[in-house]
């Protein structure tokens, strides 16, 4: 997708006149291609390639924005549409496997995929929001057959929105707490990429004392569907789903291992915490294997992947098989 992306940048920068030329091979069953060709290079460098297509074995679903900010209205019936649209689309791919998206569910998953937009635009560091939205699968081949999510902005990382920050200012103050207590353990960006993940910090906090709700909801999204995954597929289930958030110098990786955890704060109130370890404690620094840091390179902005397997049979097991299957 980004290597698309760049090259037809660089495409439409050269003009028409030196047209940008790509020649390649492929050695596969053909499912490589088929994704070149609906959402990556290929689909990029033609001229009007569909933004959605539920024919066949192949479904995906594309849509870009380069809205200016200062069209707010146009831009929010933007982000609704296409969270709206891709939940269909969603449902639409999940049909072909003889399963459905719970009406609750898929209005959590409307929900969050629009605060993800929304917060695509509040941290662009620009005037000319840019974001992404790609989904594909591919039902041809059992074994390769998953559900992939991907949503991307370009502009600020979320350690950048965070050190943008005045030093003064309460919401820095408050992620700062959790870098400044695992202080050389990991590197400092990585640490406050981890403190964003937690349920009473947002960067928008000195505004807004109610933000930082959309990562709980991205969080405890993501963990229905594995859930939900697992309880489908009992102990036949080899894989499970899998998210990443990219952003800046770092990778956070979610795959079911860790749960979110509420625990009580001062007030009496429950905090909602994600810290990345066994232990499910902010005192513990994270875990290595699913925090990671990436040296010497950084992406300009956020990029969530989700992926979904619906490899191998998908329909459910009764209560005799589901027993079998878990003692």
């Amino acid at each position: 997708m980004m290597l698309g992306l760049v090259a037809n940048e660089v495409n439409t920068a050269r003009d028409s006149t030196f047209p940008l030329k790509v020649k390649g091979m492929i050695h596969d069953d053909g499912t490589h291609y088929e994704m070149l060709n609906s959402v990556g290079i290929v689909a990029e460098l033609k001229q009007n390639t569909p933004e959605k297509c539920v024919k066949g074995d192949v479904l995906y679903f594309r849509k870009d924005n380069y809205l200016n900010e200062s069209s707010s209205g146009l831009a929010n019936d933007v982000k609704n549409e296409t969270a709206k649209n891709l939940v269909k689309h969603l449902k639409a791919c999940l049909s072909t496997q003889e399963l459905e998206l719970r009406e609750n569910v898929g209005k959590d998953i409307e929900m969050c995929i629009g605060e993800v937009l929304d917060n695509a635009h509040e941290h662009c560091g620009g005037t000319a929001p840019t974001w992404f939205v790609r989904s594909y699968l591919n039902t041809t081949v059992p074994d390769k057959r998953f559900f992939d999510l991907t949503v991307m902005n370009f502009g600020l990382s979320i350690s950048d929105t965070f050190n943008s920050l005045e030093d003064d200012s309460e919401a820095k103050s408050l992620a700062m707490e959790y870098v400044n207590y695992h202080e050389g353990k990991q590197n400092r960006d990585v640490l406050t990429t981890v403190s964003a993940m937690q349920g009473n910090i947002s960067s928008k906090k000195d505004s807004d004392s109610t933000r930082g709700q959309g990562t709980i909801r991205l969080i405890e999204t993501f963990e229905g569907i594995y859930k939900s995954y697992e309880r489908l597929r009992g102990n036949y289930c080899e894989s499970g789903a899998q998210m990443n958030i990219i952003t800046g110098n770092t990778i956070l990786k979610f795959d079911g291992k860790f749960d979110s955890v509420n625990i009580s704060n001062e007030s009496g109130e429950e905090d909602f915490i994600f810290p990345f370890n066994e232990c499910g404690d902010l005192k513990v620094p994270p875990s290595t294997d699913h925090v990671l840091c990436m040296k010497g390179v950084s992406f300009p902005g956020m990029l969530l992947n989700i992926r979904v397997p619906l490899t191998g049979s998908t329909t459910p097991l009764d209560d005799e098989e589901h027993n079998d299957a878990n003692n």
